[in-house]
This record gives C-alpha cells, sequence and structure tokens, in this order.
C-alpha cells in the first residue's frame, strides 16, 4: 500500500495526494512488487534501500548511496504482538529514506502506531518538504512509544508484585 502526501510551501497545508511531486512524504507498507519497481522508477532510484527496510532481521543503521544522493536510516520500532496467554514486545524496522532533497519516503513490513501516529500530525507537526524535522518528529514518536510501552511493562510488574 501507497499513500503520498504533500505540503504546499506556501499555505503549509498538507494534503493526501496521487502526484507524484518534489515535497512528497511517500508511505510505503507492505508494499507489492509492483509498488516498489513503480515507486524506484519513478524516483530514479535502486530498489535496494526498499528492499533492506523490509527486510525482518534488519538492524538500525545510516546507510548512503553516492549515485543518487540517497540516505537509507532504518530505525526499529516496537511492536506489540500476542498470543492466546501473554503479549510479547517485540521490535520491527522502518526505513526512512531520503531521495536527494525532492522525497522522504517511509518503508515497513506492517501498519504500526508510529506511522499511524505521523498520518494524524501530518500537516500540524510534520510537513513533509522539512526533511530533518520530519526524521525528528519520528525518533521523538518511537522513543515516546518504547517509554509508554516500558511504563505499562514496570507498571504491570508493580502490580503483579503488590497482588
Amino acid at each position: 500500500m501507497i499513500k503520498m502526501y504533500n505540503t504546499d510551501i506556501n499555505t503549509n497545508i498538507t494534503e493526501e495526494t496521487k502526484d507524484l511531486k518534489k515535497g512528497n512524504w511517500i508511505n510505503m507498507i507492505s508494499p507489492t512488487e509492483e509498488e516498489i519497481q513503480r515507486v524506484c522508477a519513478a524516483l530514479q532510484i535502486k530498489q535496494d534501500f526498499i528492499r533492506y527496510s523490509l527486510d525482518e532481521e534488519e538492524k538500525a543503521r545510516i546507510d548512503t548511496e553516492d549515485d543518487d544522493n540517497t540516505t537509507l536510516y532504518i530505525i526499529d520500532i516496537p511492536v506489540i504482538e500476542s498470543d492466546r496467554t501473554r503479549r510479547v514486545y517485540v521490535t520491527m524496522p522502518i526505513g526512512v529514506i531520503f531521495v536527494r532533497d525532492e522525497y522522504v519516503i517511509t518503508v515497513s513490513l506492517k501498519e504500526n502506531d508510529i506511522i499511524k501516529k505521523m498520518e494524524r500530525i501530518v500537516g500540524k507537526k510534520v510537513i513533509t518538504y522539512k526533511k530533518s524535522q520530519f526524521l525528528f518528529q519520528l525518533f521523538y514518536e518511537n522513543s515516546s512509544a518504547f517509554l509508554n510501552l516500558l511504563k505499562e511493562s514496570v507498571g504491570n510488574l508493580m502490580f503483579k508484585v503488590l497482588i
């Protein structure tokens, strides 16, 4: 699934768009092979960075591709997986790709709370053409999610100890 957002530089109004234009945030969640090829062809980038982001075992890192002036940030985000008896806390990689000074791409294996939060605040705290601000906002939302899960875990542990 691909969603694109663009903030108008004159009005700072952000809207979802179907048009690929400079300044877009392109959000790819569990993209199909066709979607990967279409985005890479349109932006004239290699597919590697998108594929790295979809690797469950990928670790947090930064990588650059000098040929097309592209930078990849892979960050781990918290995810809660549940079975019948308990909740398990794991991490999942998200790729943030800066393509030249023109586009920001996020790539994730599945829907997640961090990207959903970024979509909710787009146009308020997230301006699509401000790449550094975008990345810092994503870091902030991610660290907040980790802290909230940690508080919840400690709270549950304390509750069990008190009983």
